[in-house]
C-alpha cells in the first residue's frame, strides 16, 4: 500500500521538529509545507527536502495531499481543521484543539459529514507506558493489581516558556495560557486514567502580564482539582513561568505508581516506580517496571493515524474524548475567569 502523503501546515518550531517523526512513521511521508507566506513555505520545503510548498489557502484540495498536520496557533485550529476536511484531507491537529466544547463538536460533525479522519495530537497516548498506566489505574483490587482501587491522582507540568520563540503561548488573542498549552496534559491524563468526565472542577490561577499590544492576560500558572464519578480525586497544576517539573502519581487502596516522564517517555527504556503498602495481599514492596522499546511517541502517533485513515484502527484520541477535553478546559477557564471570544468561522 502506498504511503500516506502529508502536508505540514505551519512552519514554526513544532513543524520543524516533528516533520522527521512523520517520515520515520510507518506508511507516512511528508511531501508539502504550507505557510501564510508562500516564500516562507518554499524556504521550509527547501531546507527539509520537500517536493511541494504552498500557502494555507492553496493547500485546501491540493492534489497529492492525503493528510495535513496542523501546527498553526490555537485560535486557528477549529476553522482550518474543518476547512481542510471539507476539502477532502484527513487532519491531525496539534493539541489543544480548542478551549470551547462547541468548537470541538463542530470539528467532530465535520469529520463525520466529510468522511475524513480527525485526530487531536496527544502523542503520549501512543506509547505503551500510557497503556500500562491506564491498566494499572483501572484494575481495581483484582489479582495482579499493584495499587488496588484508584483513589487519588496528582499531575504537574511546569516549564519556563518566557523565551522569544514561545511568545504565542502568552497571547490572549491566540488563545494561549498555561492551561491550554501545558495543563492540557496532566488534566487530560486524569480523564484518560479514570475513563470518566469530572463531576466537580475547582481552579485558581496567577495571571501572566499581557503581551505588548494586547490588553487581556492569560494564565501563567494554575492549580486545578477535579472529582470524578467513581470518587477519584485529581489535584495538580501547570506553569509556564517556573522551573521545569513534570510528574504524575496514582495512589490507590494498596499502593502507588509514579513517573517523572508521563508525556515524554523514553523510546527505549521507560521507567515506572511502583510501591505496595502492607495493605496489599502480597505485602509491602518497592520496585520498578521497565517498558522497553516503546518507540518514539510522535512517530507512533503518525503511524497510528495512517492506520486509522486506512480503516485498520480507530483514531486515538476519539472524537468523543476530544469533545470531553474541550469541555473540561472550558470549565477550568470559567472557574478562573478566563474568557476567549469565539473565533471567526
Amino acid at each position: 500500500m502506498s504511503d500516506l502523503r502529508w502536508a505540514v501546515m505551519g512552519t514554526g518550531r513544532i513543524a520543524a521538529g516533528v516533520r522527521r517523526h512523520i517520515d520515520a512513521a510507518a506508511g507516512c511521508r511528508v511531501v508539502c509545507a504550507a505557510s501564510r507566506d508562500g516564500v516562507r513555505a518554499r524556504a521550509f520545503a527547501s531546507e527539509h527536502g520537500l517536493e511541494d510548498a504552498c500557502t494555507y489557502d492553496e493547500l485546501c484540495g491540493r492534489a497529492g495531499i492525503d493528510a495535513v498536520y496542523v501546527t498553526v496557533p490555537n485560535h486557528l485550529h477549529t476553522a482550518w481543521s474543518c476547512r481542510l476536511m471539507e476539502a477532502g484531507h484527513h487532519v491531525l491537529c496539534e493539541k489543544p484543539l480548542t478551549p470551547r466544547r462547541a468548537d470541538a463538536e463542530r470539528v467532530a460533525a465535520t469529520s463525520r459529514a466529510s468522511g475524513r479522519v480527525f485526530q487531536e495530537g496527544f502523542m503520549y497516548m501512543h506509547h505503551p507506558q500510557t497503556r500500562r498506566l491506564i491498566e494499572l489505574a483501572q484494575m481495581g483490587e483484582m489479582a495482579g493489581s499493584v495499587i488496588g482501587r484508584l483513589r487519588f491522582i496528582r499531575g504537574f507540568h511546569c516549564v519556563d516558556l518566557r523565551v522569544p520563540h514561545a511568545w504565542t503561548r502568552f497571547s490572549h488573542a491566540m488563545e494561549g495560557g498555561a492551561i491550554m498549552d501545558i495543563g492540557c496534559y496532566p488534566f487530560g491524563f486524569a480523564r484518560l486514567l479514570t475513563g470518566e468526565e469530572p463531576e466537580e472542577i475547582g481552579a485558581v490561577a496567577r495571571w501572566a502580564p499581557p503581551l505588548e499590544g494586547e490588553t487581556a492576560s492569560v494564565d501563567g500558572e494554575a492549580a486545578v482539582s477535579m472529582r470524578f464519578p467513581s470518587g477519584v480525586i485529581f489535584a495538580g497544576g501547570c506553569s509556564m513561568e517556573s522551573a521545569s517539573g513534570v510528574y504524575l502519581k496514582m495512589t490507590g487502596t494498596w499502593g502507588s505508581v509514579w513517573t517523572g516522564w508521563p508525556y515524554g517517555p523514553d523510546p527505549e527504556r521507560a521507567v515506572l516506580h511502583l510501591e505496595r503498602t502492607s495493605k496489599h495481599p502480597e505485602g509491602a514492596w518497592e520496585g520498578e517496571e521497565i517498558i522497553a522499546h516503546g518507540g518514539e511517541r510522535f512517530a507512533n502517533q503518525f503511524g497510528h493515524f495512517a492506520r486509522a485513515v486506512r480503516g485498520e484502527a480507530d483514531p486515538v484520541p476519539s472524537l468523543a474524548w476530544t469533545i470531553g477535553q474541550a469541555t473540561m478546559i472550558e470549565r477550568i477557564h470559567t472557574a478562573i475567569g478566563l474568557h476567549f471570544a469565539p473565533p471567526e468561522a
